[in-house]
């Protein structure tokens, strides 16, 4: 079988949850759990000097290999070659927080095999050959690492890694060596943004080998006070180090953020609430919407939301929003391309279509 010939499904179209539509443990801080593992081939050239042809050679052998076993994977993991793909369509699959950046512009052959969630899958032939990634809505890391360590040993089980009994699992770049493991909390931290604790907290980070950094979004360059907690060590520690520590610092920033949040509400709800309600007049009531003012209104909404100095008619879960409303996910729920004009006036209506009434004190 040739799996360059699987029939692919147009983007979004399983009857299946997407990771960002189900609720998370502690999801009013942390927005998502990210793992990644990094692998590389023993009997390939390293990026960047692989070849074309040798990229493709490798994209067969690692698809073969995980479609091998049972062959329900075929109806539950989507195949894609990416670099035939336009740039568009792989700016859904970045929006969607399955590739990086890096993938919008490929280099070489790559592939991409996904779930019908989106919360799993692998990407090849980008800086390394194999890279298996995990994202779950909420702080989920014991889950995370389940679902990633079933997928590395059923690719350990047909394809040879290169490995070093001195370094652990051979990588691209050196900062990757040893487990080749990176994780990653996103948490919304606007409280502790506005207190101007960012910085303390990345001290404390850089200590244990681990950072903190704003969240860019492809689009928008803003992504509304979400920060990403990350590991930079991966050689000389061990993968449950990495998770107890990642872990711990994410416990600690959830209660400083929460803790933040009360006495901010206690000091001064009324600028809280105004903030909020003025949100939720734009999101109502405008005509057009660019990706920044959106993004920007919903994070005051939603603290809003979540202080419950604004109360709605029905639940309203702000994330998955934020996700629908990005350029390539709003052309693909509309049906067709769009210009910048009728993106906006399309992500205003998009919004106000789903936005619950206010309840009225």
């Amino acid at each position: 079988m040739t799996l360059f010939v699987i029939s692919v499904l147009p983007m979004g179209r399983w009857n299946m949850n997407k990771w960002y539509e189900n609720r998370g443990i502690d999801d009013d801080v942390v927005v998502s759990t990210q793992m990644t593992i990094l692998r590389n081939l023993h009997n390939y050239d390293y990026a960047p000097k692989i070849t074309d042809s040798d990229s493709l050679k490798l994209i067969e052998e690692v698809s073969k290999a995980f479609y091998s076993e049972n062959e329900s994977y075929l109806k539950l993991y989507q195949f894609l070659r990416l670099d035939t793909l336009r740039r568009h369509q792989r700016a859904y699959w970045a929006e969607h927080q399955v590739i990086d950046e890096s993938a919008l512009e490929p280099e070489r052959p790559q592939a991409l095999i996904v779930s019908a969630s989106q919360s799993s899958g692998l990407f090849i032939n980008g800086d390394n050959h194999l890279q298996i990634r995990v994202v779950l809505r909420g702080r989920q890391i014991g889950k995370a690492f389940e679902r990633i360590q079933f997928l590395d040993e059923k690719m350990s089980r047909h394809l040879t890694y290169a490995y070093s009994k001195k370094y652990g699992h051979l990588t691209t770049a050196p900062a990757d060596l040893g487990t080749g493991m990176h994780v990653s909390y996103l948490m919304r931290l606007p409280m502790t943004q506005k207190a101007g604790l960012i910085g303390a907290v990345n001290e404390r980070l850089l200590q244990s080998g681990f950072a903190i950094r704003l969240v860019k979004d492809i689009s928008s360059k803003n992504a509304g006070n979400i920060y990403e907690i990350y590991n930079k060590k991966t050689l000389g520690v061990t993968e449950g180090g990495i998770l107890d520590t990642a872990d711990s610092f994410a416990e600690q920033l959830i209660r400083q953020e929460r803790e933040l949040r009360t006495a901010y509400l206690n000091e001064d709800s009324i600028s809280c609430a105004d903030s909020a309600y003025k949100a939720y007049g734009i999101l109502k009531y405008a005509k057009k919407l660019t990706i920044e003012e959106a993004v920007e209104a919903l994070g005051y909404l939603e603290q809003g939301i979540l202080s419950r100095t604004v109360l709605l008619n029905e639940k309203m879960d702000v994330f998955p929003m934020m996700i629908e409303i990005q350029p390539e996910s709003l052309a693909e729920a509309v049906g067709h391309q769009m210009d910048i004009n009728e993106e906006n006036c399309a992500r205003a209506a998009y919004i106000q279509e789903r936005l619950p009434e206010l309840v009225r004190a």
